[in-house]
């Protein structure tokens, strides 16, 4: 017997042989008490798994930018001193 405790409510579940279909729906029955009883963890991971992204893409890109940026700036200058000697 596997016994899972959700906050106020106990929730028992059994091992018992059944067909494939029937475990289909008992772990669909489960994934839906789940979602029920914790919802706003699964939006809350989301949310910080979407802030984190952004952040990554931000400072990615504000890396990008600056190698580029230095990389422009470099070859001119290299161009500059080229010209002068």
């Amino acid at each position: 017997m596997l016994l899972f405790t959700v906050p106020g409510r106990e929730i028992t579940v059994r091992r018992i042989k059944a067909d494939s279909d029937a475990a289909v729906l008992y772990v669909r029955l489960f994934r839906q008490l789940l979602c029920f009883y914790f919802p706003h963890r699964t939006a809350e991971v989301s949310r910080k798994r979407k802030e984190r992204r952004k952040n990554l893409k931000r400072y990615l890109l504000i890396g990008l930018a600056t190698v580029g940026g230095g990389t422009v700036i470099g070859e001119a200058a290299l161009g500059v001193l080229e010209t002068c000697s």
